[in-house]
This record gives structure tokens, C-alpha cells and sequence, in this order.
């Protein structure tokens, strides 16, 4: 097998639910949400790689995803990962509040040898890669055989077609947020709340121009 290189792009929306209305949302037990001012940075954490066909969950960073060594071995729990028993795992995900963004660069990997074994053999095997901000799992949205929206939790790693295997490397992120009410006369800064987190998953051979042998940006955003 011979060596692959793919870059991880992402795009990220942020989606407001406007004025008073209510949204429902999920929330871990004992968790009160947190309201964000415009442009605070809403931390993204990735759970555990998990599988329907394999039961052995594996940790996020046991492959090359785009992170700082500092944030590989971060240890740091917040209470929603102790309430479910799983430590999560910081990334270089940079979402904000209320700030949109457009096919940002994330990274450079460059694959063979073992690595890209088992890169494509948890492809191959269905792993999903659960994240989540805000205590927010990040879910894909889709529909059943009967036309109704149908979610679910994380995004394939990647998919099999034609026995070629192709990776997700193009995630397109869309935050669901709700506006805080308006107090007349107040001086304290508009917030929001998260209420959801949505991802596109995409497989996309992306053309980069680079500087200095670092992304600068793409040329090939769908």
C-alpha cells in the first residue's frame, strides 16, 4: 500500500433560532447551559471513535486528527464527561458564537505504511467520530424510509464505493443556537445558547495552495 495525503477542511455556520421561542434541546442530567457573548470561542471535544459492526471503542487521537500535542494529552473533565464516565478529548476545532466561517484549513497528513492500515481497516469497519460543544452531541441529519428527519450521533469516519475507500475530510458544521431575550435598558451583552450542533460529512480530493509547506487555504471548496 502505498502513501495518502488529505487535508481536513472545515466549515462552519452558525444557525440562529431568533427571538423568544422556545427550542427544544438535549442537555446531560445536572448541567445548566452556558450563554455565550457574540464571538466567544465554543470549545468543540471528541468522545470515542465507536462502531456497529465493532464493539472495541477507540480513542479519538488513536488516529491522525488534526490537534496540538498539548491537546493529545489533555486529561482535563468537564462534569457532563463524568456524568457519562468518558473523558473527552479538546481539538483544534475553532468554532464561535455567531461568527461564521468558510472552508477553513486545519491540516497536512500525509499516510502509509501502518498508519493508513488502520486508518482504511476503521473505515471499512464503520467507526463514527463523536464530538460534541457545549455538552451538545454532534449529529447528522437525515431521513427515514418514510420521508421524516432522522439524527444520528457522530459522523462516519468514512465509506466504502466501489472497493475504494474514501475519508470524510471536509466536515461542514452548523451550530443551532437561541437568543437570549432582550431586557430594555440593560447594559449587559447580547447571548446565546447552544440548543444544536449538525455536521455535512464530505469526502473531498481538495486542491490547497500552500506557503512555506503550510496550507494557506483552498482552492476547491464544495
Amino acid at each position: 500500500m502505498g502513501s495518502a495525503a488529505w487535508w481536513v477542511v472545515a466549515f462552519a455556520v452558525v444557525c440562529v433560532i431568533a427571538g423568544s421561542r422556545t427550542a427544544d434541546a438535549f442537555y446531560l442530567p445536572g448541567i445548566a447551559p452556558v450563554d455565550y457573548e457574540e464571538g466567544a470561542q465554543l470549545e468543540v471535544f471528541a468522545n470515542k471513535l465507536t462502531s456497529p459492526k465493532n464493539q472495541l471503542p477507540y480513542d479519538y487521537y488513536s488516529l491522525p486528527f488534526c490537534g496540538s500535542q498539548e491537546k493529545r494529552r489533555s486529561k482535563r473533565v468537564n462534569l457532563g464527561q463524568m456524568l457519562i464516565g468518558e473523558r473527552a478529548k479538546p481539538t483544534d476545532f475553532d468554532l464561535r458564537m455567531n461568527v461564521p466561517e468558510s472552508c477553513k484549513m486545519m491540516c497536512k497528513v500525509t499516510l502509509s505504511g501502518k498508519p493508513l492500515k488502520r486508518l482504511t481497516k476503521r473505515i471499512k469497519d464503520l467507526y463514527s467520530v463523536r464530538l460534541n460543544t457545549d455538552n451538545m452531541p454532534l449529529v447528522v441529519k437525515g431521513k427515514t424510509k418514510a420521508g421524516s428527519a432522522a439524527y444520528h450521533f457522530g459522523y462516519p469516519l468514512g465509506f466504502v464505493k466501489d472497493d475504494d475507500v474514501f475519508l470524510n475530510n471536509h466536515l461542514k458544521f452548523k451550530v443551532l443556537v437561541h437568543r437570549s431575550a432582550y431586557v430594555p435598558g440593560s447594559n449587559s451583552p447580547a447571548t446565546a445558547r447552544v440548543v444544536g450542533f449538525e455536521v455535512e460529512p464530505w469526502s473531498v480530493g481538495h486542491e490547497v495552495e500552500e506557503k512555506d509547506n503550510a496550507p494557506v487555504r483552498s482552492l476547491s471548496c464544495p
